[in-house]
């Protein structure tokens, strides 16, 4: 096997690994549910959905009052009155959900159909001649799709009114992936190099607008690169913006925050000498799960919750005890699942519920406020209230500054 095809073939496993803990769906439950102790109960608000077992479900709450529910069949957004706001048929094998805000896409892994949605409706769609490789969407309704045919990509990018305003086609690069800024001004894009004897990755940081860009060669005004430093020889698997135009960067030993105003250097690096099991993204936080020791013994345990504020802070961090399963951040704070236990966590580590499911309970989002939630199984998706919440218990120890 030739080098380029042995490093492509770690790529794919690289982006495999960044797209589960990247496509975070959420959960759902029906009927009554005591918690741990019995200080809280989860009942039922009336409002659920049922779904097939093979229906390839995805939900997203974006902090309102509603969720997104996408399956193969279509998309919706669904109000805690129980009124079915939009409702959009497709159809898909494989869809894949991201959110961003009141902003909703679905793709086809490896498809090749786009739709953006928001909760009145589709803003607009988009088909492609090459299978679709990477997505992301933006608060605004701004997106970029990246397609890939053989070793060439193609990267698009949208504004709110699916007008294009960004194109570019790779034929010497690999593609990691993209991101663009809140205000839809930055467009980032992660690129491995494999033209040496190592391998590197690179971020290019480029203006969208046409009276910004103008003076830089294809309005790309800074990179940011690998070779040399803490950065060296690592993959730049996923890239998000955050509150401020602060890029969040995950890569396979590191997550690092880079200022979108000077990009030339990271503002801040987390060394990872554990493998990230689950990571999720809200406004100015980026929270992680750690998974199991890279080599060796481990720095920091398994299972263990870190919590981080754009300065590179760790808020807090919090052993769970074991690994986890899955992990939502909202308002009102994480919600940390371990299989069918689920714990509550609050901004200052203090503990807001605990959850023991009862069965096949999938995903556990924040609906609106800590007391209200959305509940997957493997057959449905419901809105749950909480009638009690424990007394927040003592922040721990190991809670970091504020």
């Amino acid at each position: 096997m030739k080098k380029h095809s042995i490093i492509r073939l770690a790529v794919i496993l690289t982006l495999v690994a960044a797209a589960a803990i990247w496509f975070i769906s959420s959960a759902t439950s029906a009927g009554g549910f005591l918690n741990k102790g019995g200080e809280t109960a989860f009942v039922t608000t009336g409002v659920t959905v049922d779904f097939d077992p093979d229906s390839g479900e995805a939900v997203y709450t974006p902090g309102s009052d509603g969720f997104y529910f996408a399956t193969k069949d279509g998309a919706r957004f669904i109000t805690a009155a129980d009124k079915q706001l939009m409702t959009e048929p497709y159809t898909m094998q494989n869809p894949v959900l991201f959110g961003a805000g009141d902003v909703m896409g679905v793709v086809e892994a490896s498809g090749y159909d786009a739709y953006i949605y928001n909760t009145e409706g589709l803003m607009y769609a988009k088909h492609y001649e090459n299978p679709i490789v990477n997505f992301s969407v933006t608060e605004q309704g701004y997106s970029c799709v990246v397609t890939k045919n053989g070793d060439d990509y193609e990267s698009f990018v949208y504004n709110h009114g699916g007008a294009a305003i960004g194109h570019q086609e790779d034929t010497e690069r690999i593609i990691l992936s993209t991101a663009i800024s809140n205000d839809g001004r930055i467009w980032a894009v992660s690129y491995l190099d494999i033209s040496g004897a190592e391998y590197n990755s690179y971020i290019t940081f480029g203006y969208l607008k046409k009276s910004e860009a103008q003076g830089y060669s294809d309005g790309i005004y800074g990179t940011l690169r690998g070779e040399n430093g803490e950065l060296n020889n690592q993959y730049f698997s996923m890239i998000r913006f955050m509150n401020g135009n602060n890029l969040i960067v995950v890569s396979d030993k590191a997550v690092f925050c880079v200022d979108a105003a000077s990009p030339a250097q990271a503002k801040w690096i987390m060394p990872l000498d554990n493998e990230l099991d689950q990571a999720a993204f809200y406004e100015g936080y980026a929270a992680f799960a750690l998974g199991r020791a890279r080599q060796g013994v481990p720095v920091e345990p398994a299972g263990r919750v870190i919590l981080l504020n754009m300065n590179g802070e760790r808020i807090f961090e919090r052993d769970m005890g074991d690994r986890v399963t899955s992990l939502h951040i909202g308002g009102p704070g994480l919600i940390v699942g371990q299989d069918l236990s689920f714990t509550a966590l609050g901004y200052k580590n203090q503990v807001l519920w605990e959850y023991n499911a009862p069965f096949d309970t999938r995903d556990i989002q924040f609906l609106d406020s800590a007391e209200r939630t959305v509940i997957r199984t493997g057959t449905d998706v419901s809105i749950m209230k909480l009638t009690k919440i424990k007394e927040p218990e003592a922040a721990e120890n190991n809670q970091g500054d504020e």
